[in-house]
Order: C-alpha cells, then structure tokens, then sequence
C-alpha cells in the first residue's frame, strides 16, 4: 500500500490532483492540536468544529450556547476562549454532549487547505499505532498522505516523528524501543517544546510522549471532527 509523508503542509500540492484517487490524508500537528484533539474526544466531545478564525469561533458559541471554544493565537490564550490548544488543559474534564469549537495556528489551517469531500484524519504520537491499524485495515487500496504540518512554512521534527509512527503502524512495522526514546529526545528538546515550555505548557510537551497511549481516531466529517472507533 502507498502511505507518503509530506514533510510540510506547504509541501502538499494542489488536492484537487488527488481527486481521482480518493486519497486519504493526516494531518499530523504534534505540538500541540493533534494531542490536543485526541484528547477532546477522549474527554467525550460530542465533535470539534475546525476554525481558521477565532471570529468563526464566537459565531458558533453564539449557535451552540453550550459549547465550548479552545486554541490558541501564536501560543497564547486567546480573550474569551474556554481553553488553551492544550492536552493537559483538557485531561481529566469530563465534555460529554459538549460541542467545541477549535482554532489553531497551524492544525486548522491545515484542515482548512484540504477540499471537504477528501477523507481526512488527525494523528499525533499518542494515537499512532491506533490510527496506523485503521487506515491499514480500511483503506488498504487508497492512497495515503501524511502531513507533517510544520510550523510557519518549516518542518516540525515532532511533527515528522508522528508522521513516521504512523507510518510504521500503517505497514505493519515494529518500531524498536531504542528508535522510540531516541523520538522521545528529539522532541523533548525540539525548538517547538522549547516554545511551548517557555509559554507555561510544558506538561503538553510530556503529554505528547505518551506514545501509543491512546485508540482514538479522529477523522472529519461534514465539517467536524468525530472519534471515528465509537
């Protein structure tokens, strides 16, 4: 099976040129949104919304009074928002028949760069080998393409390791426990969890290590983002 890493979203061509394919795509944003989606849906979100703009978040808090808005703007909390883009924000919360509204610097843009009708998912480290048994036993004869979102048009390493993670697991590979600590290094002392640790949210860089810590699948659809094994 063909299973692609895009080193960076920039990297992605045109995704009108996969449309005859049915290609499927991850979207791999380590540090922090994919962490961080895993663990919404973990917390019982009922779905998350994807927005670009944090103006398209309060229109949808103003639909949905009991939802929930969480993101961020270049790391830092955004006024009026309920949560950080952060996974050790959200642990421990029980969001049950919550709807959330998501914006992020990086993760949603890149969902919003994918045409609608593309099937989409979210990986990070935590859910990789979940996620790299399911496109491996649903979408055996589909392309896949995961991107390795980066950071403002450069490479992400964290972002590279999830993509390989997954990677392994779509193949059916073993990654052996020295290759895992050495990724366990390379992100710990990545320029973005430097970033992330000097803003106050280290805990999300260890969060982030919790390799295959979790079976959720985030995927897309109509527009929000569900757990796709319920």
């Amino acid at each position: 099976m063909k299973c692609e890493i895009i080193p960076r979203l920039e990297d992605l061509p045109d995704p009108r040129l996969y449309l005859e394919d049915k290609s499927i795509f991850v979207i791999i944003d380590v540090l922090r949104f994919s962490t961080t989606v895993v663990y919404l849906l973990k917390a019982g979100a009922t779905y998350l919304k994807p927005c670009t703009e944090k103006e398209e978040a309060f229109s949808f808090k103003k639909r949905y009074n009991n939802s929930l808005l969480v993101g961020e703007a270049a790391g830092q909390s955004i006024k009026g928002f309920d949560f950080n883009n952060s996974p050790s924000a959200i642990e421990g919360l029980d969001l049950s028949r919550k709807k959330v509204a998501i914006r992020t610097s990086n993760g949603t843009r890149a969902i919003s760069m994918i045409d609608a009708d593309k099937t989409l998912y979210v990986g990070s480290t935590i859910n990789a080998k979940a996620l790299g048994l399911h496109l491996r036993e649903q979408h055996q004869t589909r392309p896949i393409y995961l991107i390795a979102v980066g950071r403002a048009g450069k490479k992400a390493i964290e972002d590279k390791v999830g993509a390989i993670m997954i990677r392994a697991s779509c193949l059916g590979e073993t990654l052996d426990l020295g290759t895992l600590k050495t990724f366990r290094q390379l992100i710990r002392n990545s320029p973005s969890a430097k970033r992330i640790k000097k803003l106050g949210y280290g805990k999300d860089v260890e969060k982030a290590l919790e390799f295959y810590s979790s079976t959720i699948i985030p995927v897309l659809k109509g527009g929000v983002i569900v757990n796709g094994s319920d």
